[in-house]
């Protein structure tokens, strides 16, 4: 007698378990890539590749960030030891991958943020965004490291599916269900430069 319930099997989720296992392991070794890597920036100072001045006080924050990367060539260098593991191990299918980012995204965040943020804090990298009067304010380097993240993911999709993520694909969608209030569109912008930066 066969007892297999599709409605129970589709309903835990596990149809997609295979397609979003990958991403799972390529998060885990993107972080592994980040953490051997950031010896390579330990003699870094970049607390003055983002300045914060009258002309940027209308800017985002992910607008800041996003440019300070594109200025910092050693930290793309480091970026791309985790963009090129995880995206090595992404597959091609676009709404698999939305799919893994939307299931994974927030489970490895709290991980690549603080890796991120130790290196942040150790280079100086967009400090005027994070230190105020000489104190870290810890929500605002949370909010750098976080669109850092962001950029990691961006960057490492766009190469699994070696095209331009276009605003309707699902990867995009999958992007700002994870990280909510950072603009998403702003980190796009720039996927193509760090993806070639990277290569």
């Amino acid at each position: 007698m066969d007892t297999f319930d599709l409605k129970k099997y589709l309903a835990e989720g596990r149809l997609y378990e295979d397609e979003t296992a990958d991403l799972d392991k390529a998060m885990a070794k993107g972080l592994s890539a980040l953490e051997v890597g950031d010896s390579a920036l330990e003699d870094e100072d970049l607390s003055q590749v983002v300045k914060e001045d009258k002309e940027q006080l209308n800017e985002s924050i992910t607008g800041l960030v996003v440019g300070g990367i594109l200025a910092a060539p050693k930290l793309i260098q480091w970026l791309g030891k985790s963009i090129g593991a995880i995206g090595k191990l992404l597959g091609k299918d676009e709404s698999s991958i939305a799919k893994g980012i939307t299931k994974f995204g927030t489970k490895w965040e709290k991980l690549y943020v603080k890796a991120i943020a130790a290196v942040i804090k150790a280079t100086g990298f967009a400090k005027s965004l994070w230190m105020k009067d000489g104190k870290q304010n810890d929500k605002d380097l949370y909010a750098v490291s976080k669109v850092v993240f962001g950029v990691i993911l961006a960057v490492a999709a766009g190469n699994a599916i070696s095209t331009a993520l276009s605003t309707s694909s699902p990867i995009i969608a999958a992007l700002e269900g994870v990280f909510g209030g950072t603009k998403v569109a702003e980190i796009i912008g720039i996927v193509p430069k760090v993806a070639k930066a990277v290569a």
